[in-house]
């Protein structure tokens, strides 16, 4: 069902899903411009936020299969920091 991974085992599939974000991530950050404090930075900040949302929203569909400690770490984790930066970028305005 996850994209890219659907031809794996479905335990090796998730985790190399799941897993993925992180570089995923580090590379659109690194693609931005490098400013401390630019709109790719924030959409992503505050996108992260709002996955956050998401997955609480539908963490009781049947068809939910981000239920797994590996996957809340990363989506509570990446949202804690998000919501993190965009509280320092509204100071550093």
């Amino acid at each position: 069902m996850l994209p890219l991974t659907s031809f794996l085992p479905d335990r090796i599939g998730q985790q190399i899903f799941i897993w993925a974000h992180i570089p995923l991530l580090w590379l659109i950050l690194w693609l931005d411009e490098g400013k401390a404090v630019s709109w790719v930075r924030l959409g992503v900040s505050a996108f992260a936020v709002v996955h956050v949302g998401l997955h609480w929203i539908y963490r009781r569909d049947p068809a939910y299969e981000f239920n797994n400690p590996s996957s809340w770490a990363l989506i509570v984790l990446t949202g804690v920091l998000g919501l993190l930066y965009l509280g320092a970028a509204a100071l550093h305005q």
